[in-house]
């Protein structure tokens, strides 16, 4: 994925909160990856394959799944697909 493929904006970057917001455009399937934080991800516009340990599974506007430190997870948009995306720092909790 190179940078052309997601436009990122970082909506909360307060540092002493346990949890960071991010606002982003996915047009290309991500790889598998692997958080060191607790990851939610809601879908603003368009439409992702959500791919976990658990399966795929569909998320259209209005939907959430949330992802577990230490657990993998791919996104696969069928279009361009507007997210707002959660990291939760369990440990600073």
């Amino acid at each position: 994925m190179t940078h052309a493929d997601v436009r990122e904006t970082q909506v909360l970057t307060d540092l002493t909160l346990p949890f960071v917001a991010i606002e982003s455009t996915r047009e290309h399937t991500t790889s598998r990856a692997v958080f060191s934080r607790a990851k939610i991800i809601n879908i603003v516009e368009g439409e992702v394959v959500l791919d976990t340990n658990a399966g795929p599974r569909t998320l259209i506007p209005g939907e959430a799944a949330a992802i577990g430190t230490g657990h993998w997870c791919s996104l696969i948009p069928n279009r361009p697909t507007r997210i707002w995306t959660l990291y939760y720092d369990e440990e600073r909790a």
